[in-house]
């Protein structure tokens, strides 16, 4: 029986380490976003964000502007209307866009927002839709650029490949 408990006992430890080491070497990490009135006054990253961004949790507790700053230009307007469009219809919301890694390099990552019920006041229940006003919402950024490589690399073969099927640019004379 102690035998039993000590395996049980072992398993589980070694079951928090790796979730702790799979957390850590994950490419994703959380964020949470207070409301009030409306708009977001606060953001709140967590660890992991060093390892997308090239920028440290530190960084962005000093610096509420940095996340704007990150996301590439052509992507600001996405991204932002993402996160209007999650204060009016509080459900979960997913995009895809660029962002500039502290080393200069561009990346890619996949935002999910979703409301937080669980950090709710008693009055506000958005997961029922039935217009309270949101006060917190969380985020979860995935880096995605190796996926997105792939992607761009197969879709220019598979043009490639059409367009010499097709008889590539003699196919008009």
């Amino acid at each position: 029986m102690n035998k039993q408990l000590r395996t049980k006992s072992g398993k589980i430890r070694n079951n928090r380490k790796y979730r702790r080491t799979h957390q850590e070497s994950a490419d994703n990490y959380a964020y949470s976003v207070t409301v009030k009135d409306g708009v977001p006054v606060e953001t709140i990253h967590q660890p992991g964000c060093e390892r997308i961004t090239g920028h440290t949790l530190e960084e962005f507790n000093t610096d509420s502007g940095l996340w704007y700053r990150i996301v590439h230009e052509d992507d600001r307007p996405l991204v932002f209307g993402m996160a209007k469009l999650m204060l009016a219809d509080p459900d979960n919301h997913t995009l895809e866009y660029r962002i500039l890694h502290k080393d200069g390099s561009i990346r890619w990552v996949s935002n999910t927002l979703a409301p937080s019920p669980a950090r709710q006041n008693a009055p506000l229940q958005n997961n029922d839709h039935s217009g309270g006003t949101l006060m917190f919402y969380d985020g979860i950024v995935t880096e995605i650029t190796r996926r997105k490589t792939i992607d761009e690399e197969l879709t220019r073969r598979m043009e490639k490949k059409t367009f010499f099927r097709h008889g590539g640019c003699h196919a008009n004379r």
